[in-house]
């Protein structure tokens, strides 16, 4: 059973984790008011590592502007929850659950608005020299499940997060001989440079980010069934989710949004993590 949102908890935690993120990273985040009034599902490019701050500082925002009228829910690396029972009944309370396609179900059926990173690790760990790249990890199980839901799905762009530390290399062929691809389902074991351990490889050693500027921005909201309907020229429902070219384009269109908002934050961007 997907466990409810702590509504009180969230009230006491958003305004002591936003006077925190607020000053280190100077968040912002653009065009909430894009959001549909109706359930949608969110997209973003996951930057940051294993340190997701642009998902915090875009929490903070959405309480800020939503208030608790309009809980968010977040599918997140099942990894945390397996940490301790307490982190895990905190996650729980501010309306994280591990992504998996019961949960999604779940969420879908109370008709909440759901956040999710489908790139993951292979998206978070991505060199420094990568970071302008959006390929969401090439997953396109969420096309799949907003097709079946009738979803619209809501792009978010993110710059920033992945210059809170810097990953030099990717490590895929020692995360495979680690066996780190099996047993934390990633597949990498970067080369990080960041505070307070200058350059180290274990991307779960907990680390001081940088304060790099995250800005954030909401993409206009795009209608699935109603796009692909005219790209195909026929009319595009649920049925269609097992349409592997259907649920490609879908996926391209989503990914191209996010795309080419991340390449207009970062034309406006003039340093590294000054901003």
């Amino acid at each position: 059973m997907l466990p409810r949102h702590d509504l009180d908890l969230i009230q006491r935690v958003h305004p002591i984790v936003g006077a925190i993120t607020d000053p280190w990273f100077r968040a912002e985040v653009h065009h909430l008011e894009r959001v549909p009034d109706r359930p949608t599902l969110l997209i973003g490019n996951h930057d940051g590592a294993n340190l997701p701050v642009d998902g915090i500082c875009f929490g903070v925002a959405w309480y800020r502007h939503f208030k608790t009228e309009r809980p968010l829910r977040i599918l997140m690396h099942a990894v945390p929850f397996q940490l301790s029972r307490r982190l895990r009944d905190f996650l729980h309370g501010m309306g994280c659950v591990s992504a998996t396609s019961v949960n999604f179900e779940s969420a879908a059926e109370r008709g909440e608005t759901v956040l999710l990173y489908p790139g993951a690790a292979r998206e978070a760990f991505r060199t420094y020299r990568n970071r302008r790249n959006i390929d969401l990890g090439g997953r396109t199980g969420f096309v799949v499940r907003a097709l079946r839901w009738g979803l619209p799905i809501t792009p978010v762009a993110s710059v920033g997060a992945h210059e809170t530390m810097f990953i030099l290399a990717r490590g895929q062929k020692l995360a495979r001989w680690l066996g780190i691809d099996k047993r934390f389902h990633a597949d990498v074991w970067p080369l990080i440079a960041g505070f307070p351990f200058g350059l180290w490889f274990n991307p779960l050693i907990p680390h001081l980010p940088l304060p790099a500027k995250i800005t954030i921005e909401v993409q206009p909201t795009i209608d699935l069934t109603s796009v692909l309907s005219e790209q195909f020229g026929r009319r595009i429902g649920p049925k269609d989710a097992g349409d592997r070219s259907v649920v490609q384009a879908g996926f391209e269109l989503v990914r191209n949004a996010v795309q080419v908002g991340v390449e207009r934050l970062y034309a406006r961007r003039k340093w590294p993590i000054i901003g």
